[in-house]
């Protein structure tokens, strides 16, 4: 998923679910701060790298476990699985951290909550990276891409063309371009979504599932009501821009505008609200290694041994 999910899309529901404004904010930054964590922000060898290289810049990257496995392609461990490493939703180890979210306590400690908006962008990225690997596997190929909707530029033809893809390398799902974040995309591809996957589908019923883990936090009524769904729906069919920076944009514009029922003044996404608190940045990064721990542990308890 792009920064219009795992910034705007998060914040809406941590407001919904009754977080109040400057917890919301911390949350959907520390979610967003997952992907900008990258080896060019770190400080000094004790903060851990969670962050990984656009796909544009495949080519040159090397297979790195520690960053793709444990925050962004979160492996199965389903039982009886012919491959516990491939990303799925609603898996065992997906609702094992469900499970450990909704545990969360003592949100005044500030480590907490960015291990909760850690963990919320991790659980929501077992949606949209579904059936893909965080490492290079012939299992990442695809032997056909097509979108449904919506209707492509002659550009984006030209990226989705075959010498394209298959100069990617099969790291996670580099072979689909960007077609599993885009909240707005119906494509089809063989041999994991043969008959299409509508991605607005998958986003409503991950944040079905995360409003979930934020109401049991907050002891609130965690069901969603139709017409929160319907505005979520319209958005995630509605804002098409290419540019995921804007059309998270356009979620921060919907948000002051009081589309969803709050009325809040939110500012655009900056990593440094965190990066650059005394207090914020290194309970943040406490944050990032007890959830790679979290992760490497499961695994290891499977004997499963990727991470180090």
């Amino acid at each position: 998923m792009d920064i219009d999910f795992h910034f705007g899309t998060i914040y809406v529901l941590s407001r919904w679910a009754g977080f109040n404004k400057l917890d919301a904010k911390a949350l959907a930054t520390a979610s967003q701060l997952v992907d900008d964590n990258t080896l060019t922000l770190k400080i000094n060898r004790k903060h851990r790298s969670s962050g990984h290289e656009p796909l544009e810049n495949l080519s040159d990257l090397k297979d790195n476990n520690e960053i793709w496995f444990p925050f962004h392609f979160l492996p199965n461990l389903n039982k009886n699985a012919t491959d516990k490493l491939v990303c799925k939703k609603n898996s065992n180890l997906a609702l094992q951290l469900s499970d450990e979210l909704k545990s969360t306590t003592d949100l005044q400690i500030n480590k907490n909550l960015f291990r909760l908006g850690i963990g919320l962008h991790v659980y929501a990225d077992t949606w949209s990276h579904q059936e893909f690997l965080g490492c290079i596997s012939k299992n990442n190929i695809l032997t056909d891409l097509t979108i449904l909707s919506p209707e492509q530029s002659l550009w984006e033809l030209a990226q989705n063309s075959s010498l394209v893809i298959h100069s990617l390398p099969p790291l996670g799902h580099a072979t689909a371009i960007h077609w599993p974040d885009r909240p707005y995309a119906y494509w089809k591809c063989t041999p994991k979504f043969p008959n299409g996957r509508e991605n607005w589908t998958e986003f409503l019923e991950a944040s079905r599932a995360i409003y979930a883990i934020l109401t049991t936090v907050k002891n609130t009524p965690n069901t969603l009501t139709a017409e929160q769904e319907n505005k979520l729906l319209t958005c995630f069919k509605g804002f098409t821009d290419e540019d995921y920076t804007h059309r998270n944009n356009v979620w921060v514009d919907y948000i002051n505008k009081s589309y969803f029922g709050f009325d809040d003044s939110l500012e655009k996404y900056d990593k440094n609200y965190i990066l650059n608190d005394p207090d914020f940045c290194p309970q943040f990064y406490e944050a990032i290694d007890e959830h790679y721990i979290w992760v490497k542990e499961k695994l290891e308890a499977e004997d499963i041994h990727i991470l180090d």
